[in-house]
Parts: structure tokens; C-alpha cells; sequence
């Protein structure tokens, strides 16, 4: 919801929590990703981009939620389309 609402601060700190406890938790992983470019911190960002893209790369489930939700289309798993 604070995602969807703008309320990138909350999310944030919603999705880091999340993401400790569960670090190979992609959509949690692009959701704090979306917080972070949110709140205009790129480099935070980046560093969650690479998080992400070794999920998909190296963890067949990570992939496989990524294509279920369709997301295969959006930054940042567009790149993935030339790949896979």
C-alpha cells in the first residue's frame, strides 16, 4: 500500500525488514528497489539492481516468480528478454 501510495519512507523501511529476514525474496527485493528509486536514491537502487539480477540469474524460482507476475517486461528484468 505505501508503495502503490507514493509513501516511499514506510516502504522502504517495510521492504529492508523484509528483505533481511529474507534476502532472496525477489519481489521483496523490487519493491525496496522501487522505494529506494522513490525516494531518488540511485545508488542504493543499483546496489539492489545487482541483488536482483543475481537472483534471477542464478535461482530458477526467482525467474520463475518474476515471469509469473510478468515482470520480465519492466526495469529492471527487461534486459533478461535479449538474454533468455
Amino acid at each position: 500500500y505505501n508503495l502503490v501510495e507514493g509513501n516511499y519512507s514506510k516502504s522502504k523501511l517495510i521492504f529492508e525488514d523484509i528483505v533481511k529476514d529474507y534476502p532472496q525474496h525477489v519481489i521483496a527485493n523490487y519493491c525496496l528497489w522501487k522505494s529506494l528509486r522513490g525516494l531518488g536514491d540511485e545508488q542504493g537502487a543499483s546496489l539492489i539492481e545487482l541483488r536482483m539480477r543475481e537472483l534471477v540469474e542464478t535461482d530458477e524460482n526467482s525467474l520463475n516468480v518474476i515471469k509469473r507476475y510478468r515482470m520480465l517486461s519492466e526495469p529492471p528484468f527487461s534486459y533478461l528478454l535479449a538474454v533468455k
